[in-house]
């Protein structure tokens, strides 16, 4: 951890930098996993043909890319 610390004085990042950065981490790693689920959920679709179910699931995708625009634009 002092490494860390000597690295950011060192960079001279500043401290609301890496605040805003760890508040963005945990959004990341939901919308990662979502996304996994999402293209689990496509491939299954494809597979079985399953019409009804495809448009839900880019309904709810285009969702969560709305959801990391305005995120990104908050944070």
């Amino acid at each position: 951890m002092d490494e860390f610390h000597k690295l950011i004085k060192r960079l001279d990042i500043l401290r609301k930098y890496v605040f805003w950065l760890l508040l963005r981490s945990p959004f990341d790693a939901l919308r990662t996993w979502m996304t996994a689920v999402m293209m689990q959920s496509v491939f299954q679709c494809l597979q079985t043909s399953d019409q009804r179910t495809l448009p839900l699931l880019c309904i709810g995708y285009s969702l969560l890319c709305t959801l990391l625009f305005v995120y990104n634009g908050v944070v």
